[in-house]
């Protein structure tokens, strides 16, 4: 084919340098309106070029392994490179004044981006590339850990003095490991930890009473997850029974049971309408009233002044929904 100019812009065009930036390569300021870009400057020095070669359009990146490695081939007919510019988007990310033309893009945010390069001449004549599209994705969401305690089973009876209680835990997670399990009797007591398996505690002379016992698994990124509690109960030497039997039906719980006439109820969930609050004594005596309000859940208890004994706490809504001993030391 015969070297022709036919649709070439002409030396000098008010043309060339006149369009407008929509992602593909050209020569100059500004893209030439027309069929083709012009390949010299008006000093006659020809354009340089400059292409993307990695990563590839299209390509995906991944927190926290989001540092991104652009590699850009330059090359000048009539002279040599002096620099190349990286940009994603508007935003210059960095230069290079000497081969090899790279960047790395350390720590990109998520999103998605356009890399492009811009090469300079030895005489100040520039090139763009071709927009390269990337994507760097958030980092997954952790999955929370599992745990369940799998010993003693729930219902459980000790009696004093064999009252030493070996609480085992089955723990995992999902995408990562287990850093910590916490051993709980009750809403807050901790009563130990472990921090590598078998994930086991063993609570010496527990005193005797009612305990929802329960264990916290943490993973390595800190997220938490609580097991169901498991009711067991402690039985005074001597003691029968059904002396501190309860029958909340998996309602609440009363604890410490038993207590110096502080203590704590804990609804497992709240109530649509108000509940009454009785505590009377084994001689039918009304000790105490109180109300549990919609959507309350705990309620906090002084009756340090009553006789050491037994009592029990009543929960009524229309009916009785919670009969509980507890005992008054």
């Amino acid at each position: 084919m015969p070297d022709i100019t036919y649709l070439n812009l002409a030396p000098g065009s008010d043309l060339i340098d006149a369009g407008k930036d929509i992602g593909l390569p050209f020569n100059g300021r500004a893209p030439d309106i027309g069929a083709f870009e012009s390949d010299q400057t008006p000093g006659t020095n020809k354009y340089p070029s400059v292409s993307i070669t990695s990563p590839a359009s299209g390509s995906s990146f991944y927190e926290p392994d989001n540092n991104i490695v652009i590699i850009a081939d330059a090359n000048d007919p009539d002279g040599s490179i002096a620099k190349v510019e990286f940009f994603a988007g508007s935003t210059k990310l960095g230069e290079k004044t000497s081969p090899p033309w790279s960047y790395r893009w350390n720590n990109a945010p998520a999103g998605n981006y356009y890399l492009w390069a811009r090469a300079t001449d030895n005489q100040n004549a520039t090139a763009r590339s071709s927009n390269v599209l990337v994507t760097v994705e958030p980092e997954a969401d952790n999955l929370p850990p599992n745990v369940v305690i799998t010993s003693p089973a729930n219902g459980s009876k000790f009696y004093e003095p064999d009252n030493n209680i070996d609480i085992i835990a089955n723990a995992n997670d999902p995408d990562g490991s287990i850093k910590k399990v916490e051993f709980f009797a009750g809403l807050s007591a901790k009563l130990g930890e472990k921090t590598s398996p078998p994930w086991s505690y063993r609570w010496n002379n527990a005193p005797a009473g009612n305990y929802y016992l329960w264990a916290r698994a943490t993973d390595n990124e800190n997220a938490t997850a609580n097991s169901s509690s498991v009711n067991v109960t402690i039985i005074p030497a001597g003691d029968d029974d059904t002396m501190i039997d309860s029958t909340n039906n998996g309602i609440g719980t009363l604890y410490p049971n038993p207590n110096n006439g502080s203590f704590t109820f804990l609804l497992n969930a709240p109530l649509e309408e108000a509940g009454d609050i009785t505590i009377i004594s084994l001689a039918g005596k009304v000790i105490h009233n109180d109300i549990m309000l919609p959507m309350e859940t705990i309620k906090n208890f002084d009756l340090s002044f009553i006789q050491p004994g037994f009592y029990i706490f009543l929960l009524t809504c229309n009916r009785i929904l919670l009969s509980n001993k507890f005992i008054k030391l």
